[in-house]
């Protein structure tokens, strides 16, 4: 009887010891695609920032140009008004 409870004991310690194993497999495994999508983004992120980091000073020449004009404008329609 001793042998049976010992065995039962063993198999049930076994099948616990191979789920556990088994959980921690499938976490792992799942880090390890967010690992790598992670790294996609990262490079991804960079990749823009190095793409955008043109378009902002030539935004910023944009909107001085565009402030630039506007007061321009404003002058001819107040000298205009005046008149």
């Amino acid at each position: 009887m001793t042998s049976t409870v010992r065995t039962g004991l063993a198999l049930l310690l076994s099948a616990s010891a191979l789920g556990l194993a088994a959980h921690v497999a499938a976490l792992q495994s799942q880090n390890f695609r967010e690992a790598a999508e992670l790294d996609e983004l990262a490079v991804a992120a960079e990749w823009n920032a190095r793409r955008t980091s043109g378009i902002k000073p030539e935004l910023r020449r944009f909107e001085f140009d565009l402030a630039t004009e506007q007061t321009r404008a404003r002058g001819m329609r107040t000298l205009r008004v005046r008149r």
